[in-house]
């Protein structure tokens, strides 16, 4: 009898587990918001992105298109200062992002493409994340301009 009322719960326990792990990755969370997909041109290689829908990301859309000078911080990073700060309203106090994603450091004004691991640091802000490779960025050893635009 126990056996049956255990393998009843499996579908549960399963479920449990699926929204955990959703809920870590963030990828479903971020699949029901209302993400705004961009452009990154550089030079020749155009990558595409996806924002959050948070105060951050929505102050950066309001800016685009923009054409920003980034250059490579601590190999970690590639930055570029934005025109106008990002608003931080209701954003989390510390952040920690994770290769791939797109983030703002407020502290600097900086938007900032994470090229490998960095850490929990107060002031970060993740704003989205580069849909595929970022090898065109993280290889890239001198300054870069890159213009962020709207994807159509």
């Amino acid at each position: 009898m126990r056996d049956r009322r255990a393998l009843g719960l499996l579908p549960l326990a399963g479920a449990l587990t699926l929204a955990a792990v959703a809920c870590a990755s963030g990828s479903a969370a971020e699949s029901r918001e209302n993400l705004t997909r961009v452009r990154i041109t550089i030079g020749k290689t155009v990558l595409t992105a996806q924002l959050r829908d948070n105060a951050a990301a929505r102050s950066l859309v309001a800016q685009l298109p923009l054409r920003l000078s980034f250059h490579d911080f601590n190999g970690q990073e590639k930055e570029a200062k934005v025109p106008r700060p990002l608003s931080m309203h209701g954003m989390p106090k510390s952040a920690d992002p994770r290769p791939g994603e797109i983030g703002y450091y407020a502290p600097t004004q900086m938007l900032v493409f994470y090229t490998t691991d960095v850490g929990r640091f107060d002031g970060i802000a993740r704003i989205g994340r580069f849909d595929g490779s970022i090898a065109a960025i993280k290889s890239r050893k001198s300054d870069f301009v890159a213009r962020i635009e709207r994807a159509r």
